[in-house]
């Protein structure tokens, strides 16, 4: 599956092998993983099934930062077209859908909140 980033300077698209992938560009470094969580539904009321699944990125710091990516089925394959943030660090509880939404349940950090919660 090839995943668009969030990090275009080191690289615009990625495959993820096993569910991971890692690139490094002189000193920059970028990843990118599948989380185990995804969920099906008609997102584009096309009449196909499309999925929905979390993917993490890091670029070698402390935080990862969670997404929602939509892979959009075009009659052939499921094609990444766009992903929401769901922040750094996000616990993913449970991925739901409902006529075409996606819900999610997680626990995010707030302002204030110690950063090595609630591993």
């Amino acid at each position: 599956m090839i995943y668009l980033t969030k990090c275009p300077y080191i690289a615009e698209k990625v495959t993820l092998v096993n569910g991971y992938c890692e690139t490094t560009t002189g000193l920059l470094h970028h990843s990118m993983y599948y989380d185990g969580e995804y969920v099906y539904g008609d997102f584009n009321r096309d009449g196909l099934r499309d999925a929905a699944v979390v993917v993490g990125e890091g670029e070698g710091g402390s935080e990862d930062f969670k997404s929602l990516a939509f892979l959009i089925h075009d009659g052939t394959h499921f094609v990444h077209r766009k992903s929401a943030g769901l922040g750094s660090s996000a616990i993913i509880n449970s991925l739901k859908e409902r006529d075409g939404k996606v819900f999610v349940d997680m626990f995010v950090r707030q302002d204030g909140d110690c950063m090595g919660w609630p591993y």
